[in-house]
């Protein structure tokens, strides 16, 4: 069977994320990055993808990407995920959306579109988290509700969202 190559957007792609999905992808052969996408106001606006030296590196940030893609990556904030659900309905694109902090109307518009389409909201997606929350879900449920259970994080000095998505993953 031949491997198939997956062709990617990146939304966000200028961020801390972003830009390193951009360079892993590059450097994946069976990756394809089709657009990488970063705000109107953004100094990365038609240079190079950062992180990526290579010579098969055409891509430069851009607004708005029209190429087709299998997935679409966001990596922004609640408005960036609404565009980047806007991108992968006119291509037709599944949509990862990585971004924390999502408004209840964002994520009812991203249900909404999980019937027609493949769309994961994942506010971290290291499989060590999925792990932790899947443990911590048993711990709860077995400590039962005479227990009080804090959760306390500690994040570089950039860090936009308090609490993370991923505590408050936790906390449900």
């Amino acid at each position: 069977m031949k491997n198939k190559i997956v062709s990617i957007i990146v939304h966000g792609a200028s961020g801390r994320l972003g830009s390193r999905i951009c360079a892993i992808a590059l450097d994946d052969p069976s990756i394809a990055l089709t657009g990488a996408i970063t705000r109107a106001d953004s100094a990365h606006i038609d240079r190079p993808v950062s992180g990526a030296s290579h010579a098969k590196n055409t891509i430069k940030y851009s607004v708005y990407q029209q190429q087709r893609a299998d997935v679409v990556i966001d990596f922004s904030n609640d408005q960036g995920a609404r565009a980047a659900l806007s991108i992968a309905d006119s291509t037709g694109a599944a949509l990862l959306v990585g971004t924390t902090a999502l408004s209840q109307e964002t994520l009812d518009l991203l249900r909404e579109s999980s019937k027609k389409k493949s769309v994961i909201v994942a506010p971290n997606t290291s499989m060590g988290i999925a792990i932790v929350a899947m443990m911590a879900a048993k711990i709860a449920r077995s400590l039962g509700a005479g227990y009080d259970i804090s959760i306390v994080e500690a994040h570089h000095n950039k860090k936009k969202d308090a609490p993370s998505g991923t505590a408050l993953r936790l906390a449900k």
